[in-house]
């Protein structure tokens, strides 16, 4: 086999995958392992070359399994971190084991080798434990021992289709409980140093390089220059993220082999340059071997600069081997040195499957390898005239010029689906942008930056005029990005595609690249414009909508939001979650992707029922990043961010604000009747730290299609309800949205009597000492004959009907009747 490494990765990565998804236990896999390698054993006794070689490959897929296993959350852990999650302040103590992370004033600490300490005992803490403190002023090290009080909790997702699976992340890094600190008051540094000294000695050495940015360089080029050098991403502002990914530059804002191939490249020139004063010295070793040899340290030593992280030893480790392969002469087998790198780092960190930097990376190298010197021999050389005279400079820049467009067009033809999946978008500027600016910033500013960093310590001076240079350059970048990101339709936005899609996309990729020349071109051709018939029909088909109404209530935690999906296709965001801390945007994190997930990417109408951030954090972003005509509100102004961004995004963007009331007439929206019923009039006011007035005021609709009734309750409190019953307002309902997540201010007999529901979802989250929904509201409903279901026991819950019948489909089954 001249390649045994492929099939070898392949097994391997189902057996990884076999893990992640749990489809066999442990004992299972143990013992069919046990039986294979018996059979293994006697074949190759035996001579049965296929026999063995399929045992073998079958044998690497469960050594796939066992690597990841480990890794994945551990059951025997979770009993006892439950003893210790349990919403009491414990006093914890346990050492700093990453480099401290700072964004948007919050700090963000893991520690390791965990001891819980009560009166009586202490006792260890399995994992790891991340601390978030949302005002620190202390500064946190490596290596620091810290003691403080705090509650512990179990990570948990929000149960959304197309959600973040934010419990495995976690659990990945080992990582198995998560704590909030106001601030640091009461948290002591009782020593520090417990750290590995080589590492403590590279922290010591990013702290000096993070120093003289912050003094030399302004932001953003500071911030960008911090992520190159030193791995820091998270101070980079989100428009500057933003810019980058409209145009296809995000692989730029993080240090990913490019960058770390650029170290060993230029490594290897200066060794080869050092090695060249000598030329006597030539006659005696290989030049290039040894030139290649010695790049490895400076490839070391960035990353240990980097951070070291996941992504950056990844990295580190793909290039060493590539650098492996040119001292044993493999230098033309790429394809087998790039399954080298992946499958050693997938052996030593098999959670870098999941990882989107490693895929990628790995995709857009395989592009490169396979599609590019295709790609070439569709273009043959012009044969020279012996005449003629050409201009060896012009002849490089086009060569140069070729080979740069289609390494660009490879790698984002490579790494389209996976850009689709995570970002929902496609750059037609990605191409042309990426000739430019990645060259500007991989052979200029990185060189520059890293060169300024290594200078620093030997002669402070020159350091930092590199570090202004380097800041230069890097304004000029900026602005460049910043124009460019401006232009009109500069990218698409995609839902997230099928598995089907995917595969589809990349075998038509590689049939116009392997079979154009050949007799089947014609089949290729055709299969593509079926496949975009298929998407056209397939895109028709969701814009006209399925003739059923479908309200589907949102996990956002302790907050509200509910998708309308109308019969003809139309779409409704009543509300959009939220939390206190405003640094958490529940709308980019939660509602996009579960919206891409849907295939939606315009929402016709949005509706902030109440200005409070547990119902308006989201919907900036959606107004922001979707195509919306309408804005419905009650007429109360909110004083947070959330909703002053929300208004921004309405005006630069045209969207019709529309204030709605008791007294606005009922709309109709494919079929579907909408009648306002609270407030009693628009308050055109501001909200005021009289939260129950901005709750009472909440805006309340009831959407009716056929016999079918959806009640949307907002926060309203006992007395707005007192008004509906009193007044003879028709709010029965067949499905009901509690009021107030279910508290106790709410939900009164009188008015569930009057609503009369067949189900009542409640979308609330319990936190502190208090439980949504209360008890006694949850046993109003029950008496009331309503079936319950809780967004935070059954994630998102879908309703659809056809005006007639309608079914509900939690997304975990667990009803309450």
């Amino acid at each position: 086999m001249k390649r045994p490494l492929v099939p070898i990765v392949i097994f391997y990565l189902v057996g990884v995958l076999t893990a992640h998804y749990h489809l066999v236990s442990l004992p299972v896999v143990l013992i069919t392992a046990a039986a294979l390698f018996l059979v293994f054993i006697a074949a190759f006794l035996y001579n049965e070359k296929f026999l063995a070689t399929f045992s073998a490959l079958t044998l690497f897929g469960f050594l796939g399994y066992l690597m990841l296993y480990p890794n994945t959350p551990i059951k025997q852990a979770q009993s006892y971190i439950s003893t210790v999650t349990g919403g009491k302040r414990i006093n914890i103590e346990g050492i700093i084991d990453e480099t401290p992370q700072r964004a948007k004033g919050r700090t963000r600490l893991y520690i390791r080798d965990v001891t819980v300490h009560e009166k009586n005992c202490s006792y260890a803490f399995p994992g790891r434990i991340q601390v978030s403190i949302k005002r620190a002023h202390m500064l946190f090290r490596y290596g620091d021992r810290i003691r403080f009080f705090a509650t512990l909790k179990k990570p948990k997702n929000l149960q959304n289709p197309g959600g973040f699976d934010y419990e495995r992340y976690l659990a990945y890094q080992h990582v198995y409980a998560t704590a909030f600190l106001a601030d640091d008051r009461g948290l002591i540094i009782i020593r520090s140093g417990e750290g590995n000294r080589f590492l403590q000695f590279i922290e010591e050495l990013r702290h000096r390089i993070r120093e003289s940015l912050e003094k030399q360089v302004p932001s953003p080029s500071r911030d960008i220059l911090k992520a190159l050098v030193i791995g820091e991403q998270d101070t980079i502002p989100d428009q500057i993220k933003q810019q980058f990914s409209r145009l296809g530059l995000s692989h730029l804002l993080c240090i990913s082999g490019l960058h770390v191939s650029i170290v060993a490249w230029l490594s290897y020139l200066l060794g080869m340059s050092l090695l060249r004063i000598y030329p006597r010295f030539l006659l005696y070793i290989n030049a290039f071997k040894l030139a290649v040899f010695f790049s490895i340290f400076p490839v070391l030593l960035y990353c240990f600069i980097a951070g070291f992280n996941i992504p950056t030893m990844r990295s580190a480790i793909m290039v060493i081997c590539y650098l492996i392969a040119l001292l044993l002469g493999r230098r033309e087998d790429l394809l087998h040195t790039l399954f080298v790198a992946a499958f050693m780092t997938l052996l030593f960190i098999p959670t870098s499957l999941f990882h989107l930097s490693f895929q990628l990376s790995f995709s857009a190298v395989l592009a490169l390898i396979i599609l590019v010197p295709r790609w070439r021999s569709f273009m043959p050389e012009q044969e020279k005239d012996p005449f003629e005279q050409r201009n060896p400079v012009l002849e490089k820049c086009r060569h140069l010029f070729r080979d740069s467009f289609l390494a660009s067009a490879a790698a984002i033809l490579g790494t389209a689906p996976l850009v689709a999946v995570s970002f929902h978008y496609f750059s037609f500027l990605g191409i042309f942008s990426n000739i430019i600016i990645t060259p500007l910033v991989t052979f200029l500013i990185v060189p520059l930056a890293l060169l300024a960093a290594f200078v620093l310590f030997l002669m402070p001076g020159l350091g930092t005029l590199l570090f202004s240079t380097a800041g230069v350059l890097t304004d000029i970048c900026l602005n460049c990005t910043a124009f460019w990101s401006r232009i009109p339709s500069v990218e698409i936005k995609l839902g997230t595609p099928a598995l089907w899609e995917i595969t589809v996309f990349y075998l038509l990729v590689a049939g116009f690249t392997f079979l154009w020349k050949t007799t089947l071109r014609g089949c290729v051709f055709v299969a593509a414009v079926s496949f975009i018939l298929l998407e056209g029909g397939l895109l028709f088909y969701a814009q006209a909508g399925p003739g059923l109404l479908r309200v589907t209530f949102l996990d956002v935690g302790a907050g509200d939001a509910a998708l309308i999906e109308y019969p003809q296709g139309q779409t409704m965001l009543i509300d959009g979650g939220g939390f206190m801390d405003e640094n958490i945007d529940i709308g980019e994190t939660v509602i996009a992707p579960f919206l891409y997930h849907q295939g939606i990417k315009q929402v016709d109408y949005l509706v902030l029922s109440h200005p409070h951030k547990d119902h308006a954090g989201g919907l900036p972003y959606i107004a922001e990043n979707f195509r919306v005509k309408e804005l419905w509100l009650n007429g109360e102004t909110g004083a947070f961010e959330a909703y002053a961004r929300l208004m921004r995004a309405a005006q630069h963007k045209g969207i019709k604000k529309i204030y709605c009331s008791a007294k606005t007439s009922p709309r109709s929206i494919d079929e579907v009747r909408i009648d306002f019923l609270a407030p009693d009039d628009i308050a055109l006011k501001g909200s005021n730290n009289d939260q129950s007035a901005t709750n009472n005021n909440s805006l309340v609709m009831k959407l009716t299609f056929g016999t079918i009734q959806f009640l949307f309750c907002a926060d309203i409190l006992q007395d707005a309800e007192h008004r509906l019953v009193n007044e003879n307002v028709p709010v029965e309902a067949t499905i009901i949205k509690a009021p107030h997540h279910g508290g106790i201010s709410s939900n009164t007999e009188e008015f569930i009597r009057a609503v009369s529901p067949q189900v009542a979802v409640f979308s609330c989250r319990s936190y502190g000492t208090l439980m949504l929904p209360h008890p006694d509201v949850l046993a109003r409903y029950r008496k009331g004959g309503a079936t319950i279901y809780q967004t935070d026991k059954n994630g998102a819950i879908v309703i659809e009907t056809d005006g007639t019948t309608y079914q509900v489909a939690p997304h975990k089954k667990e009803a309450d009747g």
